[in-house]
């Protein structure tokens, strides 16, 4: 494109200095005569505009054959001078389908970035105190990951920007939907920290979100209690009532507790039947009214058939590991099993 423009400029160029020299000749140099001089500079301006023509048509013609290229493409194509979007491809309007062109688009938002949601991994308006377009301009990765809210529904993209016009400072913008692979992989993690029977978290997730709560407790400094469990003589309800009697067991006694928690309670199965509540926001003595409460509750639910639980509670200590809290929960749950089961112990 930058070529053809260089092509027209330089016989543009060419076609005034003939006319600029004719002119001169015809005034001061007699002995040319007038009908060549004329004929000459009528033929120039005849190749000059041909030639200006011939490029125009073929631009217009490449620029709409271009358009039909980006317009079916699936992916999203953006054109931005940083400040506002120019145009958009047609794939752009079956996500943003509300909008009938990019000028209706205009009205209500200048940027995509209005569509960004805020959330770890993903690309936002602003990162590392740098405007997302001038920051994926500066990256050294190719792409990134950015999860927008359109219309109520969720979308993941990888977006990737490419300089058009330097001069202009125009940018295309290409947005790729990953949103089918993100569910996917969001579903294989969902399943890699949940446990399979009972719908509540395992072993795994505990281990990461106890971590989590530490750190939250350190810089808040907010209290931070676990309680831990398990089924007393759970082994015989297997021995009696067969494996898939204890299995309907343990889902319904999990659902059942988990009813009687709060939202931001992290509630696990770690072991066959055992179990552990991780409790933000609450010390000891709140941690042991909630053990009693869930201590009573299943021995009085009983569903499928009657069970009792034994409990061990604890409040984190400032710098202690998450081992070591779990140790001190585990001796507490201990006592309790040791002390005639179906009761709470505070360690």
């Amino acid at each position: 494109m930058r070529d053809r423009s260089k092509i027209v400029h330089l016989f543009s160029y060419i076609f005034y200095t003939l006319v600029i020299f004719g002119a001169i000749g015809f005034l001061h140099l007699e002995y040319i005569q007038k009908d060549w001089l004329i004929s000459g500079i009528v033929l120039v301006m005849s190749i000059a505009l041909s030639i200006s023509i011939y490029f125009f048509i073929r631009y217009k013609r490449d620029k709409s054959y271009y358009r039909k290229i980006i317009d079916s493409s699936t992916n999203i194509i953006v054109i931005s001078n940083g400040e506002e979007i120019l145009s958009a491809n047609r794939a752009f309007f079956k996500y943003f389908r509300n909008f009938e062109d990019i000028e209706a688009f205009k009205k209500e938002h200048s940027c995509i970035c209005d569509f960004f949601v805020e959330k770890g991994g993903y690309l936002q308006k602003s990162m590392n105190h740098v405007n997302w377009l001038s920051y994926l301009l500066e990256s050294k990765h190719p792409s990134h990951k950015v999860k927008m809210r359109i219309d109520d529904e969720d979308y993941y993209f990888l977006i990737m920007v490419s300089e058009i016009s330097k001069e202009m400072k125009h940018y295309a913008i290409t947005l790729t939907d990953i949103t089918q692979q993100e569910e996917s992989k969001k579903e294989l993690e969902r399943l890699t920290v949940t446990d399979s029977l009972t719908k509540i978290g395992n072993r795994r997730y505990y281990q990461e979100k106890i971590k989590e709560e530490i750190s939250r407790a350190l810089r808040y400094k907010e209290p931070l209690s676990i309680i831990l469990f398990d089924i007393d003589y759970f082994k015989k309800v297997n021995d009696i009532y067969g494996h898939d009697v204890g299995d309907r067991v343990l889902s319904e006694y999990s659902s059942y507790i988990r009813s009687m928690l709060r939202e931001i309670d992290e509630f696990c199965r770690i072991g066959g039947e055992e179990f552990i509540i991780i409790a933000p926001h609450t010390d000891r003595d709140s941690a042991e009214i909630l053990a009693r409460k869930l201590r009573k509750a299943v021995e009085e639910y009983k569903k499928i058939v009657p069970i009792t639980m034994s409990f061990g509670v604890t409040q984190y200590i400032e710098q202690e590991s998450e081992d070591s809290l779990f140790k001190r929960a585990d001796k507490a749950l201990y006592k309790a099993k040791n002390d005639g089961r179906n009761r709470v112990v505070v360690e």
